[in-house]
């Protein structure tokens, strides 16, 4: 069997196997420890190479008397992109209910948000948003929709942050709506995903 030759993971190898005396630990375990590669678990600094954009948006919406702040992030219809929502999260200043809906709508709300891609080896594409899928946010008129959709329903504290990490899965054509229901109530909002090319196949 060859030896393993890549040094890095010697220093974790040598502490948890308790190993004293040789530099090198990685390659004198070649016959005992064989290295896999787990493709799906790996970090996200290899998403890049699979092209896949990991991004993220975050807005401040102001309180309002008519209405709740409200967000959302939309696949559209032609986009030829699949998204995969990893983490939401919401808080606001005083005791506020929020709610989480999945929905097959082509509308956004009234205010565009900014689309950031975290990897910066992408190609910046403009002010407006460097991902496919698009975010938008309003405190104009009514709060998120409860019912049909419905997946996360929760009561927080006033300073309390508020973290969904199920993933959701937004094919072209739908879009995720979160936010408080409670009118009058300033909201922070911030969602991360991973979105990447789809194929014929995997709709």
């Amino acid at each position: 069997m060859s030896k393993i030759e890549i040094g890095r993971y010697s220093d974790l190898l040598r502490r948890a196997l308790s190993m004293v005396g040789q530099v090198d630990i990685a390659s004198e375990l070649s016959p005992e420890l064989s290295p896999t590669w787990q493709l799906e678990a790996a970090t996200d600094e290899w998403e890049f190479l699979k092209g896949v954009k990991i991004c993220s948006a975050a807005e401040s919406v102001l309180a309002n008397v008519g209405a709740a702040g409200q967000f959302v992030l939309r696949n559209p219809l032609d986009s030829g992109a699949l998204a995969v929502v990893d983490e939401i999260t919401f808080a606001a200043s005083v005791n506020q209910d929020y709610v989480i809906t999945v929905q097959t709508s082509q509308v956004d709300l009234v205010n565009t948000a900014l689309s950031v891609v975290r990897d910066l080896r992408w190609p910046m594409t403009g002010v407006a948003g460097q991902a496919a899928m698009l975010p938008t946010f309003q405190n104009a008129v009514g709060a998120v929709p409860v019912g049909a959709g419905t997946i996360y329903f929760t009561r927080l504290l006033g300073n309390t942050l508020g973290i969904y990490t199920k993933q959701i899965i937004l094919p072209p054509g739908t879009r995720v709506y979160f936010g408080g229901l409670n009118a009058n109530v300033g909201v922070r909002f911030s969602i991360a995903w991973r979105e990447r090319g789809v194929q014929p196949l995997e709709l």
